[in-house]
């Protein structure tokens, strides 16, 4: 299961993904290896959860997303596995969507028009709501059937939202003691690491079209089996693929670079990263990155304001990993009391 999947937005792939381009057709759900275009299999059900419902419709949309981890090229055979794994990883996630609707609904949470107007201007960046006709093809150009598809799939993040926080956020603490111990363990000697970092960068503008993402995301993976394969190195690599070639004529050396600096799920990525170690794709703002730590340092606290500034961060961090296993046995309980049937 991927957490941060479930914790931006909790899985709701569609409100992630960049918008088509202006005049393009909404994308098409794919097709799993094998299947038709048939109104029955897009339409039948794979997952009742309580008394709700998880549409094959809804799964091939929350697909579209993740179908670029699926490297090009493959035998059929192992395409097609790697297709069933990634399908039924995405249908959890939806099911584990629906059990927090269920227990909304069971503890009477209710999300008011207002709430989702507002959700809908931050949604399309507006200052006020435009014309139904203009937004419907607003929901179109993001690829929802219809405005009011678009509206309900925000009332429900909403919802999932507010359930998160009542349920499970709110009763999330790290105490000074935790936070002591574990800034010790990080940060010995008063010191903390700093990394020398590396990348080959596939520039994607930030409205690009998921088919552009889906295309940069299946280049990067390409280049990450020739580089782990031995057939060039990261720095030949990042001189004759990346886009950012002030860094590419050097190999992809970018500078040092602390925790607190990066995006978020760039910077996890770079910390987890061993010494000398490859790895990617992650998207940022950017684009597509393959990332490598090509060395480190050690560096001293310069003051206690640097100091204070590096625990504030460290909390954060330890909140977040205290929410995402209070949120996981959370749903392990919804799922022991509520009915889950899968139909894939």
């Amino acid at each position: 299961m991927d957490m941060r999947t479930l914790l931006t937005g909790l899985a709701l792939v569609l409100l992630l993904a960049p918008a088509p381009a202006m005049g393009e057709d909404p994308p098409r759900p794919p097709a799993a290896p094998g299947e038709g275009d048939s109104g029955e299999l897009l339409e039948g059900i794979v997952a009742v959860v309580g008394s709700r419902v998880v549409t094959r419709y809804d799964l091939r949309l929350a697909m579209l997303g993740r179908l670029a981890e699926i490297p090009e090229g493959l035998p059929k055979e192992e395409k097609e596995a790697r297709f069933q794994d990634l399908q039924r990883e995405v249908l959890d996630n939806l099911v584990d969507n629906e059990l927090v609707l269920v227990a909304g609904e069971r503890q009477g949470i209710e999300v008011s028009p207002q709430e989702v107007d507002g959700e809908l201007l931050e949604e399309l960046g507006l200052d006020a709501l435009p014309a139904p006709e203009a937004m419907e093809t607003m929901a179109r150009e993001r690829g929802f059937d219809s405005s009011e598809h678009l509206r309900e799939m925000l009332r429900g993040n909403l919802l999932r939202r507010q359930v998160v926080m009542m349920q499970v956020r709110a009763r999330v603490k790290v105490s000074d003691r935790e936070l002591d111990q574990e800034f010790a363990s990080r940060h010995p000697g008063g010191r903390y690491r700093a990394v020398h970092l590396a990348h080959v960068l596939l520039r994607l503008d930030p409205t690009a079209t998921m088919e552009r993402f889906q295309e940069a995301w299946a280049r990067g993976l390409r280049i990450l089996e020739r580089v782990r394969g031995g057939e060039l190195t990261f720095e030949e690599a990042a001189r004759q693929e990346s886009d950012d070639r002030s860094s590419g004529e050097d190999g992809g050396l970018i500078g040092f670079v602390t925790e607190g600096t990066l995006e978020k799920e760039f910077e996890e990525l770079v910390f987890r990263l061993p010494l000398g170690e490859v790895g990617g794709p992650v998207r940022s703002n950017l684009g597509v990155h393959l990332v490598k730590v090509a060395g480190e340092e050690w560096r001293t606290f310069v003051d206690d304001a640097q100091r204070e500034e590096f625990r504030l961060r460290l909390r954060g961090l330890l909140e977040e990993a205290a929410y995402e296993q209070a949120f996981r046995r959370w749903l392990e309980e919804l799922r022991a009391s509520t009915k889950v049937e899968l139909r894939l």
